[in-house]
């Protein structure tokens, strides 16, 4: 089996948003995607999708030469998208679940591949209403797209930390701060990615998962980040879906840093050691569970140190790469980030307060409007 991956020459990025859509009154969840997609034209179908629950939108840019240029396109869709919901009595949400509205009453897309994986999944299936982030980065290769990605996993539960949003769900104070990731890993090809050795490694794997009819195609593949090979691009897809704008480019602008600098390191020969898959674990279920409050194993010394500073040393390291590609300013607010805390902070702060979940709701209306 040969898997060609598509060259892209420069860092190139590309966003997908998973966005909730509600009753403009009540907030809770409205299977309604169908009234939205009957009234935007066909030419705008690629880049707002229908998802796996009839409650979302997948909102996704062109391919962007810059983070400014992706918050542009994501602006102008969005304001669409809102303006055409309000109009039907929807509002929008962006988080990585619905702090009220239970799974059990939203309602599938009907959708051929969709009904096939609702038949393999079963109730595992049903409980996936959740939400996330997904970003690519354009790479030159396929050697390179897995060295990288070996390297990159043992930064995703730094960007899991800078992006929780998830700590209510159907109804239930989770005790997390994501409890997303932790009901989407259950899938057989979901999680953390495994250590590939080279793209023709990865070519093997895939060629495997299919005559085995464990997946149709690589879209089944999902890791929290993977290389996409019809994009050319490293997706990484472990975020929780922020609540802002402002966040979703904040954390953009830090993973493109984080694949060039390791693109660059690649070319040098100088990437450091694979970290150990444990360790990586451990660390996600301590940027899950406690959010920026918890702690991380270091890679290097093997001791601990506070989610925060470790995310503050990440952004030192990779500011001369942001500067570079003009986003210095955007890792700047990394530390505003650090300080007010994610989503998940501030819809814990608005439950300690009122009690009422309908109040952590209509706040997440209300800071998605423009």
């Amino acid at each position: 089996m040969i898997l060609r991956f598509k060259r892209s020459e420069q860092p190139t990025i590309g966003v997908e948003v998973e966005m909730q859509l509600v009753d403009l009154k009540t907030g809770l969840l409205v299977s309604r995607i169908s009234d939205i997609l009957s009234r935007i034209p066909a030419t705008m179908h690629e880049r707002i999708k229908p998802e796996f629950f009839q409650c979302t939108v997948e909102v996704n840019t062109d391919i962007c030469r810059t983070v400014d240029e992706a918050g542009r396109e994501l602006s102008e869709r969005f304001d669409y998208i809102r303006r055409l919901a309000e109009s039907l009595g929807m509002g929008l949400i962006c988080a990585g679940t619905h702090p009220i509205s239970s799974w059990k009453r939203q309602k599938i897309t009907a959708d051929a591949r969709y009904k096939r994986l609702l038949q393999e999944f079963q109730l595992l299936g049903r409980r996936l209403n959740i939400y996330g982030f997904h970003v690519h980065i354009g790479v030159t290769d396929g050697d390179k797209a897995t060295a990288i990605l070996n390297i990159l996993r043992g930064y995703l539960p730094h960007l899991l930390g800078l992006s929780t949003s998830s700590p209510f769900w159907s109804g239930y104070d989770t005790g997390m701060y994501s409890s997303r990731i932790k009901v989407f890993e259950v899938l057989p090809t979901a999680g953390l990615p495994p250590r590939v050795g080279n793209w023709a490694a990865f070519e093997k794997l895939v060629k495997i998962l299919i005559a085995t009819r464990t997946i149709e195609t690589t879209r089944e593949i999902w890791w929290e980040a993977r290389p996409h090979p019809k994009f050319g691009t490293i997706e990484v897809r472990v975020c929780d879906c922020p609540s802002t704008l402002e966040d979703m480019l904040i954390i953009t602008a830090l993973v493109q840093a984080l694949v060039v600098h390791l693109s660059r390191r690649y070319e040098k020969n100088t990437l450091p050691e694979i970290p150990l898959r444990q360790l990586v674990e451990e660390n996600k279920w301590q940027a899950a569970r406690h959010g920026l409050d918890g702690y991380f194993i270091d890679y290097q010394t093997n001791h601990t140190v506070g989610i925060r500073e470790a995310l503050q040393d990440l952004t030192n390291r990779l500011m001369d790469t942001a500067v570079s590609l003009g986003t210095g300013g955007y890792l700047d607010k990394v530390e505003t980030m650090l300080q007010r805390g994610t989503s998940a902070h501030r819809q814990r702060e608005i439950f300690r307060r009122s009690g009422n979940l309908n109040d952590v709701v209509h706040d997440l209306m209300e800071i998605w409007k423009p």
